[in-house]
């Protein structure tokens, strides 16, 4: 008799471990948060331009990026340029620029008079938001621009980086 009192106990034990792990397990899987998804341009958004001495002449989507053709109307060689997407306290910001250290055309990436070309992945463009040319950084140590931040930052970590290095 003890033994069916012990198989009848097991059985009522078992069944009782496995009602409760049935209720407390979901049944269907929980449903996860889709990725914000970032809908991709596919037109040119307006470019404002911060350095009245850079005209944008041309700009345009080709494949992955967007082209942007920028001129320097000034008299002066542009050292360094920034244009920003930004949208609440997101921002992505790209840069043409040689190097800020010594003197020459080599340090120039858009002489007087002449065009250069900005890339930017179009995915790191926010929809219905301008861009916006940040400011430049001139040969003869001038600079101008609504932000210079990001050029501020390139030009010091570079003079870091150079006083760092033996000669």
């Amino acid at each position: 008799m003890l033994s069916k009192k012990r198989a009848v106990l097991f059985i009522t034990v078992g069944v009782s471990i496995g009602s409760i792990a049935y209720a407390i397990t979901p049944r269907h899987p929980a449903k996860q948060e889709p990725e914000e998804q970032r809908a991709i341009i596919t037109t040119v958004p307006q470019i404002i331009s911060c350095a009245k001495n850079l005209k944008v002449v041309k700009s345009q989507i080709k494949g992955p990026l967007l082209l942007v053709e920028v001129e320097n109307t000034g008299e002066v060689g542009v050292i360094g340029v920034a244009m920003t997407t930004a949208k609440d306290r997101a921002a992505y910001t790209v840069t043409l620029s040689g190097s800020f250290k010594g003197t020459g055309d080599h340090l120039i990436v858009i002489k007087p008079h002449e065009r250069n070309v900005l890339n930017m992945d179009v995915s790191n463009i926010f929809p219905g938001v301008p861009l916006q040319i940040d400011g430049a950084m001139y040969a003869d140590g001038t600079e101008e621009g609504c932000d210079l931040v990001t050029l501020h930052q390139i030009r010091d970590r570079e003079s870091k980086n150079n006083k760092e290095k033996p000669d």
